[in-house]
């Protein structure tokens, strides 16, 4: 599956990796808490992720486990916040980070590159947060009509 980063025209992943940073994780090293501040997010290269929700009660549930392409703790980049989910390397993890701050000066540059990440990660975080409530209604055993 060709990822949003690797669909991008050579010129506007260039102008994109001047805001990246690499980073690595080990299996079972933790990316980012729920509660946790958002500071950024990351662009998966190699490895998997799993992203869980602890629900009231303590409850832990899994919502999703990404590879290769996918973003994770995407909210970062649209809204100063608390992270909603928890994010754990499955195995050896190679991502780049993107952070915030430096989203936010290229979307105000007017770059298109800039715009072309935005179009993405408000789309996944519509995907990841209907994914959330399936998962969530499915351990009430609620369903709304349509769904």
């Amino acid at each position: 599956m060709t990822s949003f980063y690797d669909a991008l025209r050579p010129e506007d992943r260039a102008e994109l990796d001047d805001y990246f940073d690499p980073v690595a994780f080990e299996a079972g090293e933790v990316l980012f808490d729920q509660g946790d501040e958002t500071e950024g997010a990351f662009l998966v290269e190699q490895g998997s992720i799993d992203l869980t929700m602890t629900l009231p009660g303590a409850e832990t549930v899994p919502i999703a486990r990404v590879g290769p392409g996918a973003f994770v703790g995407e909210v970062a980049l649209l809204k100063d916040t608390h992270r909603t989910l928890t994010a754990v390397a499955v195995d050896k993890v190679r991502a780049k980070y993107l952070d915030a701050v430096d989203f936010r000066s290229l979307l105000n540059g007017n770059r298109p590159s800039a715009f072309m990440l935005l179009k993405e990660v408000t789309s996944l975080v519509s995907r990841r947060v209907y994914e959330t409530e399936r998962v969530v209604l499915d351990l009430l055993g609620k369903h709304p009509a349509g769904r």
